[in-house]
């Protein structure tokens, strides 16, 4: 919205407000009269009267009446401010009644020109008729619009020119620029007064510039000055009318001047460095050139140009730092119209390598289509000598390895481009070489470990013929070399507007591979250890892994269709189930494990696992990890190949293997291996391990209303939940209510009360407060500082049976826990992982069957608990599936209380290591609990939880036929024929043997 002679006063809102209201700003075009412009964004010019809401100015106007004319007007009043305060400039010939505008000494602001003659004398002079009343101008100049002026009664009072030409009448202007540049100063916009202009340092100062009759300004007889201007110093400004010509309106603009390096045929010739420039490319014309790392606008908005012809070979640095989105380009040619581009860069800072005695240009202007300059450029020229390792001629040689170099490559020039650089890069920026010939065939570690973005890539042949064979943008990788060949490494910034920080730290060594990296070379697995390993520098042999091998986990998810760089394993086949995992803290990248039969020269594929995520079984710390269990043939052997799902893993790619091996063919303990799969490794199909309940005796039943157990504070266990197991034996149907077995919130005195829980029926689903979720069971840790680990699951649990849980927490600190269900991992549903720390001890009790919330006891549970257990370690699988239908024995390592709830009567329930002892609360009642379908493990033929010579008694007897207990007959037959004889007998010693 423009406005000029316009009288905006009088605000009639109901609200309180400014005269204007516009977010973007009203624009003056001078001359106006604004009762209240406070908040308006509106920016005054010459002759506008601005007020404000505690000093507004009353127009002075008479009310809204028929004053002639089409509509009603108001009527300006005695002494009113907006009499001859507008300006003749623009201005129609008359009023809005049809009567005579400009009456007086200049055009009334507003609607209604005052037709009554003042016959003033003076008076109608101008306010800058003198250069002690000189109007000041705004820091930023005038604009494009300028400003409104006129010397038509206007006085003499400067001297005489410098531009030697007379002059008639001069108004006055004070200008002090707010930045010290070339402005530009004129009266083209208005041809109709012969004007000229003078510059001075002050009233009765010295003229600093002059000028009369400008080519191709107005109609030619109008001035303009393009002249430098210190930011520091206060101008006067004296527009003048020429001797015996007409006086007049006039239009005075005083703007930033356009660069006089805007094009290429006015480039700022660079003749030494270091070179700083500030140009005010805002007025620079858009270049017809499209820069390379610059295609979208078509052109090149706002550019200016720098020429350099360097004496000697030189790296030229160019930095732009101000808040620009700029583009740099640098050209070769003999003139400005065979121009070649040899490179281009869109970051702040760039490096270029010059030839000496080859004559260049910059091209340096706005990056995209929309950019728009909002501050003048601020660019710095350097040219160094050239870098020692610039180029592949020069590059640095490695005698040895290991070996490491810092540089500091911002000051190196590009390079040519490379495969894995951004795809926008037209070449690899602050490239730096090293060349290396290995004495062996070796394993390349290459690194780069500084915070910069950086490639790496590998080439052979010669520096003028270069192929390349390996390239990376990660922190480091790997690369197969061989004996006696030379090799280029080319380390550079990775992307077209890298930011590069710091100097680059390059390492390289040459190493083998590991010892079990070709499969003749795989190295023995024993049961139930673990082993560590890596395939960071394996090499890959190409073994198939057809997509047809069997997974584990029918319908998981199967590998890639080749071998990746991996590492191999040998198994010796003893009856058992193997289980071989990489679910743990210390595999660090997404791994696949093959198993393989029929050797190494002929390998195929037994059985294969990538991600292990299948129901049943998951992995808590990342789903990217893989699992494998097959049962064995006595004497076979089967070849065990871990990898990488992707051929681009994590560098180091560590892992920890860990091998588990279960009796396959007894006691049911084959967990989640098929009837087939146990029957291939030579026994019978495993029993369901859910058949079980707990060790027989007794059990608490809880009504679900007021009874429960209390166990007591516990001593220090409350402070060791950064690694527990707790598990117990639960029997419900109660899906209706949030009801617990055991919890505690405590009131330590913490920042925050600290929780440990297990709640049937709830969850916190996506890490928002625990909710009812009926069929879901919660785990839950909150330590002193409010910091939250929990985790659900939606087991069936609630079907009326016995069901064994086993909530393991191997690290709470890094957000590691595992929960089974009747031996078996289940997965879980994420909920929040705030990495708990500060446990404190508790001070309140610890209860069965209910919640004890700071005291006040509530969700009493509702239905049978059994053989409560708690542990100040992480139980193994194996151990908590091997166990929890046994009575464990008193003060076993790492058991810090377990109540066994076989007391059967009385109100107390007994501790098995004989400390923390419970009290019964509110009548649970005591009731048998049904025995294990199969509580023995292997050679417990006695099921006394024992192997002992007690066992040898009853398989002797069962040999003898002497013992035809139909249980005890059963648990001796060992190798699963059917029958308990002679052919057991090596089992059962190697189970005693081993047990």
């Amino acid at each position: 919205m423009y406005l000029r002679n316009t009288v905006v006063a009088g605000n009639t809102a109901t609200t309180a407000g400014p005269n204007i209201f516009a977010t973007t700003g009203a624009i003056s075009a001078g001359h106006n009269l604004i009762g209240d412009g406070t908040g308006s964004n509106f920016t005054p010019v010459i002759g506008d009267l601005v007020g404000t809401t505690s000093a507004p100015i009353d127009p002075l106007l008479a009310p809204l009446a028929q004053n002639g004319g089409p509509t009603p007007t108001m009527l300006p009043l005695l002494n009113s401010p907006v009499v001859d305060r507008g300006t003749n400039v623009a201005a129609p010939a008359v009023d809005q009644r049809g009567l005579q505008r400009s009456v007086g000494c200049a055009t009334d602001i507003g609607a209604v020109e005052v037709q009554t003659d003042s016959n003033c004398t003076d008076c109608c002079d101008p306010a800058n008729d003198n250069c002690g009343d000189a109007v000041t101008l705004l820091p930023a100049g005038t604009g494009v619009l300028g400003v409104p002026g006129d010397l038509t009664l206007a006085t003499l009072d400067g001297p005489s020119t410098v531009c030697g030409v007379g002059v008639g009448r001069d108004v006055w202007y004070r200008f002090q620029p707010n930045a010290s540049a070339d402005w530009d100063i004129r009266t083209c916009s208005d041809g109709g007064v012969d004007t000229v202009i003078e510059l001075f340092d002050g009233c009765s100062g010295t003229s600093v510039a002059c000028n009369d009759d400008a080519d191709g300004c107005g109609d030619g007889t109008q001035s303009r000055l393009v002249v430098p201007l210190d930011g520091s110093v206060s101008y006067l400004l004296r527009i003048c009318s020429k001797l015996a010509a007409p006086a007049g309106p006039f239009n005075l603009e005083v703007t930033r001047a356009v660069p006089s390096n805007d094009d290429c045929t006015g480039a700022t010739f660079l003749s030494s460095f270091p070179f700083t420039d500030s140009p005010y490319h805002l007025l620079a014309t858009h270049d017809p050139i499209i820069m390379g790392c610059n295609p979208g606008p078509g052109l090149t908005r706002h550019g200016v140009w720098y020429a350099y012809t360097p004496s000697t070979d030189c790296t030229l640095i160019v930095s732009e730092t101000s808040a620009n989105d700029v583009a740099m380009a640098l050209f070769t040619g003999a003139d400005c119209g065979s121009l070649v581009e040899v490179a281009c860069t869109l970051a702040e800072t760039d490096a270029f390598a010059l030839t000496a005695n080859t004559s260049y240009w910059q091209l340096i202007g706005m990056h995209s289509a929309t950019a728009v300059p909002t501050t003048p450029l601020v660019i710095e020229f350097e040219c160094v000598p050239p870098f020692p390792n610039d180029d592949c001629a020069t590059a640095t040689v490695i005698a040895e390895t290991p070996f490491s170099h810092t540089v500091d490559f911002r000051l190196a020039a590009p390079d040519p481009d490379v495969t894995c650089n951004q795809s926008s890069n037209v070449h690899t920026r602050h490239g730096v070489w090293w060349t290396y010939t290995p004495s062996i065939d070796c394993i390349a570690v290459l690194s780069e470990t500084s915070t910069n973005d950086t490639i790496t890539a590998v080439f052979t042949g010669g520096c003028d013929n270069l192929f390349e064979v390996h390239c990376s943008d990660a922190e480091g990788s790997i690369f197969t070399m061989q004996a006696g060949v030379q090799y280029h490494v080319l380390v550079g910034a990775w992307s077209a507007t890298t930011i590069l920080t710091t100097p680059i730290t390059f390492n390289l060594d040459c190493v083998l591979p590991p010892e079990n990296d070709a499969c003749i070379n795989a190295i023995p697995l024993v049961c139930d250890t673990s082993v560590a390993g890596s395939t960071t520098l394996a090499t890959a042999e190409g073994v198939p892994v057809p997509a047809t091998c069997p997974d584990t986990f029918e319908g998981g998810s199967n590998l890639v269709q080749n071998h990746r760089k991996g590492v191999w394993y040998r198994v010796i086949g003893d009856g058992n189930a193997w289980t071989l995992s990489t679910c743990n803290a210390g595999t660090n990248f997404d791994t696949q494990i093959a198993v393989f039969t029929g050797g190494c020269d002929n390998p195929i594929c037994f059985v294969a696992n990538d991600d292990m995520n299948q129901t049943g079984w998951s992995c808590p710390i990342s789903s990217r990890r893989a699992a494998v269990r097959f049962g064995t043939v006595p004497g076979e052997e089967y070849l065990v190949l871990v990898m990488p799902s992707s051929s681009g893993p994590a560098v180091p790619s560590n892992f920890q293997l860990d091998v588990i091996c279960t009796g396959c063919c007894q006691d049911g303990d084959c967990i989640f291996v098929s009837a087939d799969a146990c029957a291939a490794g030579g026994g019978a199909p495993p029993v369901d391990a859910t058949s079980c309940g707990p060790p027989e005796g007794h059990a608490l039943d809880f009504a679900g209303n007021n009874g429960y157990v209390n166990v007591g504070t516990l001593g220090t266990f409350g402070s060791t939940l950064n690694t527990f197991t707790a598990e117990l034996w639960v029997r419900t149907t109660d899906t209706s209510q949030i009801h617990v077995p055991l919890k505690l919130i405590d009131t330590p005195g913490t920042p925050t009360d600290p929780v440990f829980a297990i709640e049937m029926n709830r969850t916190n689903l996506g890490g928002g407060a625990p909710v009812y979720a009926a069929g879901q069971t919660l785990f839950y840790l909150r330590d002193g500082n409010n910091m939250v680990f929990s985790r659900s699951i939606s087991a069936n649990i609630y079907d009326g049976q016995w069901h064994h849980i086993a909530w393991r927490v191997l690290d709470a600190v890094n957000n590691n826990m595992e929960v089974y269900v009747d031996g078996g991992l289940h997965p879980q549903i994420e909920g929040l992982s705030q990495s708990p720390v500060n446990f404190p001890d508790w001070t309140r009790f610890l209860t069965i069957g209910a919640a004890n919330n700071r005291g006040t006891i509530e969700a009493w549970f509702n239905g049978q608990i059994d053989d409560v257990r708690l542990w100040a370690v992480a139980r193994t699988q194996v151990q908590i599936f091997a166990n929890m239908n046994l009575s464990v024995a008193p003060n076993t390592p790492g058991l810090y209380a377990a109540w066994r709830l076989d007391d059967g009567a009385g109100t107390t329930a007994l501790d098995l290591n004989g400390v923390y002892h419970g009290t019964l609360v509110g009548g649970p009642s005591w009731i048998d609990s049904s025995p294990c379908a199969v509580p023995c493990g292997p050679a417990d033929i006695n099921c006394d939880g024992v192997l002992d010579m007690a066992d040898v008694d009853v398989f002797v007897g069962v040999l003898l036929s002497t013992n035809t207990d139909p249980d005890h007959v059963a648990r001796s037959d060992f190798n699963g024929d059917g029958v308990a004889d002679g052919m057991d007998i090596q089992l059962f010693a190697e189970h005693i043997l081993d047990g």
